[in-house]
């Protein structure tokens, strides 16, 4: 849908959890547009639908992933010259081809099909450059709430390159927490979820 470039003033070590914080920005206009949407009585699942933040860069509404976000980093030494924020938005599709259509969704589906894409493309970047002003100036602790609040996982049986267990929650550093059947708690930097049904 769009993408960005950001040029914070970041040490190399903080560049994983932009796409988390990236997420949250694309959510908080995902939540504003429901909410209006609801208040104009719009069709679409979306009213009902619960907007939650899928660990480490996707946008799921009810379920179904709505956005992805991607991030590339460029590197001058051990600081962050710039960062490229890529949001992956789906905006106008009104049906899935059936092997994604339990797991997708789009803006339209959910009744939000009346912004016009220039004024939620500047929603869009608003909400970004706020979220990058925070992160470089408190990092994750400014979205803890909402982190812990959107988190789609917690509580969730999951995998993530090779460690087991119940995702419970995210650290300071953007980590997924993973609650082991061994009884230890294991922080993962990166790595593809798969959620363990059951």
């Amino acid at each position: 849908y769009l993408s960005v470039v950001l040029r914070p003033g970041l040490p190399a070590s903080s560049v994983a959890p932009i796409a988390l914080v990236m997420g949250l920005a694309v959510a908080s206009v995902v939540e504003r547009r429901l909410a209006s949407a609801a208040r104009r009585g719009a069709p679409g699942d979306g009213p009902a639908a619960e907007v939650r933040l899928k660990w480490p860069n996707d946008v799921l509404v009810g379920g179904r992933k709505l956005a992805g976000i991607l991030v590339e980093a460029q590197l001058r030494g051990d600081a962050v010259s710039s960062v490229i924020v890529g949001v992956g938005l789906n905006v106008h599709a009104s049906s899935f081809p059936p092997e994604l259509s339990a797991r997708a969704t789009s803006l339209a589906m959910l009744g939000i099909d009346d912004v016009p894409r220039e004024l939620l493309a500047a929603e869009l970047l608003q909400a970004l450059g706020d979220a990058a002003a925070r992160f470089e100036a408190g990092r994750l602790a400014p979205f803890a709430e909402d982190l812990a609040r959107l988190d789609w996982l917690r509580g969730r049986r999951v995998d993530v390159a090779g460690v087991t267990g119940v995702a419970a929650g995210i650290d300071p550093e953007g980590h997924l927490l993973i609650h082991g059947a061994d009884g230890v708690l294991r922080a993962v930097a990166a790595g593809e979820v798969s959620v363990i049904a059951g």
